[in-house]
């Protein structure tokens, strides 16, 4: 068997890339630039990631001295699940923008850089002229993720996915290197950047570990223990020290995430995350890269397909079993596409490097290859539709929503999710008076606009009690909040515990529906009289022709018995 990574470059291929060839490359890369730039310009003015400015919050507390902490007075906090994206948000917060400028321009920048990364990487392992051209790299690879608009999506989310694609990307790149070369030295490299990637996403420690496991299983006739053990003792006590760390840091070695998104975390909550729709979100990324291992992958091939390939089911596999809150657009399966994408295109540079494009066959094996690639990508747009019709007719249990007695004859209009948060945030939570403690399910935009402002969580995404033990409505009420904006609907059990617990209506002013979910103020706060001012400015635009006093709780009623509810399915 001819060796995957020692083939001579073919005498054809040889004589260089026509300059014609090279133009158009070029213009591809920057037909992609402009369309991230498009993308950038169309999320510049309603950036609606709410958990991409919990990073910022995270990055100004630090600035400030408070340490990688949620509140500037409360104890460090474990809520930024990527610590390597939240030094990058950090130094983006110097620059003179808003919150929302600074995460965003994070996003498109490591975007950018991952892309690149990408395309050096295959070009410079590659052996066929056409492909050690990094510009004809970069634009086989960017434009037609450029022209996915999920891909776009995600480009800009403010999250950590960009940084994790980079990150991965390397890794791939200095496995391919170590399939060639394993020795103990590039396993430690192989070690650091796993561990690079771990610190962009946790979860990229099992597929990772799984990929060099099985590169040591390729290549067990040249005896790679000690490489594959020295990669494994690197990765092990990198991982250990930083598990160490957290957990004297954080009082905890797991992001809170962890707990939070487990899949019985959070008891009556409604809302499906529906990942075999992102798996098929993924899959409608990969068209080309799929077409083209079935045009180039040999036989022989397929055992290194599998060193890359089997690692990413194992993860997909496991983030199934997660609620992948905030998950849209495939945002945790996209960091993974480098698995996929280096193999395929250095599968096909060894095809032209050993064959020339002169000599391609379409083959009976290659056209059932390239037809299999077809129907898995078709399910990127047929499976959805299904799954979602499938989720219509499912239920779960869930619990029956307060019954409340205002004076008023009709409830108030659903402002939903965004433009309530976006309300809450920019017209009460931007003006609450320094040191003011407020309670609330979706905290990201308010604790940006509001870093002086002591904000808990009560997903419990950004507090180590709630993640690890759950809400407890007596140390809510023992806090003595000055404000709390009531958890979303989806949490139906959360939002019935609170809003009919008795002491809620005792000590505090509640409002029903305001800003959908409704708020109460505490009677005998200091700020009591501020912030229902802050409220009343705001009620006229919001809810029109309607009274803010006739929203008044004046009692409650909820029947704590779980029920079969219908799913409320995000994709």
């Amino acid at each position: 068997m001819k060796s995957l990574y020692n083939r001579r470059v073919n005498d054809g291929d040889a004589a260089g890339v026509p300059q014609t060839i090279r133009r158009l490359a070029v213009l591809a890369s920057a037909v992609a630039f402009a369309l991230t730039l498009e993308r950038l310009r169309q999320t510049w003015h309603y950036f609606t990631m709410d958990d991409a400015y919990t990073f910022y919050r995270y990055a100004m507390n630090f600035r400030h001295g408070a340490g990688i902490s949620w509140n500037p007075q409360g104890p460090h906090t474990y809520g930024a699940t990527s610590l390597m994206w939240l030094a990058v948000v950090l130094c983006f917060s110097f620059l003179p923008v808003s919150p929302a400028h600074a995460i965003l321009l994070a996003s498109w920048a490591a975007g950018i850089v991952a892309l690149g990364a990408i395309a050096v990487v295959i070009s410079r392992q590659a052996k066929s002229s056409y492909l050690r051209s990094f510009w004809i790299v970069l634009a086989t690879v960017a434009l037609p993720l450029c022209l996915n608009g999920y891909f776009l999506m995600d480009l800009a989310n403010g999250m950590e996915t960009m940084l994790a694609m980079f990150c991965n990307a390397l890794f791939v790149g200095a496995v391919w290197v170590f399939l060639k070369n394993p020795r103990p030295r590039q396993a430690l490299v192989l070690a650091f950047l796993a561990f690079a990637a771990y610190l962009s996403r946790p979860e990229s420690a099992l597929c990772t570990a799984i990929t060099v496991l099985l590169a040591g299983i390729y290549l067990r006739r040249r005896k790679p223990v000690p490489a594959v053990a020295a990669y494994f003792a690197g990765f092990a006590l990198m991982v250990a020290a930083a598990l160490l760390g957290c957990a004297r840091y954080f009082g905890t070695p797991v992001p809170l995430g962890f707990y939070a998104k487990l899949s019985h975390a959070y008891a009556g909550y409604l809302i499906y995350w529906c990942w075999p729709c992102y798996v098929c979100v993924f899959l409608g990324m990969c068209t080309i890269y799929l077409v083209l291992l079935g045009l180039f992958a040999s036989r022989d091939q397929i055992k290194v397909l599998f060193v890359f390939i089997v690692p990413v089911i194992c993860t997909f596999a496991y983030l199934a079993t997660v609620n992948q809150i905030m998950g849209s657009a495939a945002r945790y399966y996209l960091p993974y596409l480098p698995y996929l994408i280096v193999p395929a295109f250095l599968i096909c540079d060894r095809a032209l490097a050993d064959r020339g494009l002169s000599s391609f066959r379409l083959t009976p094996w290659r056209i059932i290859a390239v037809m299999a690639a077809a129907v898995l990508t078709s399910s990127a747009v047929l499976m959805p539709r299904g799954l979602q019709l499938s989720v219509d007719l499912a239920h779960t249990v869930g619990y029956r929503r307060p019954v409340v007695t205002t004076a008023a004859k009709c409830p108030l209009p659903v402002l939903t999710w965004w433009p309530a948060l976006n309300a809450f945030s920019s017209k009460v939570a931007a003006h609450l008076p320094p040191g003011s403690l407020i309670y609330a399910s979706e905290v990201g935009m308010p604790g940006a606009v509001a870093p002086r402002v002591t904000v808990i969580d009560l997903a419990g995404l950004h507090d180590t009690s709630i993640a690890r033990h759950g809400l407890d409505m007596d140390a809510v009420i023992d806090s003595h909040p000055d404000l709390i904006w009531l958890p979303h609907y989806d949490y139906t059990h959360m939002f019935g515990v609170m809003l009919s617990d008795p002491r809620l209506l005792q000590q505090y002013d509640v409002i029903a529906g305001a800003f959908d979910y409704g708020i109460a103020v505490r009677k005998s706060s200091p700020h009591h009289d501020e912030i229902m001012e802050l409220v009343a400015q705001a009620w006229p635009e919001l809810y029109p022709g309607t009274s803010m006093n006739d929203y008044f709780v004046s009692a409650v009623q909820w029947d704590s018995s779980p029920v079969v509810m219908k799913q409320n399915l995000v994709q």
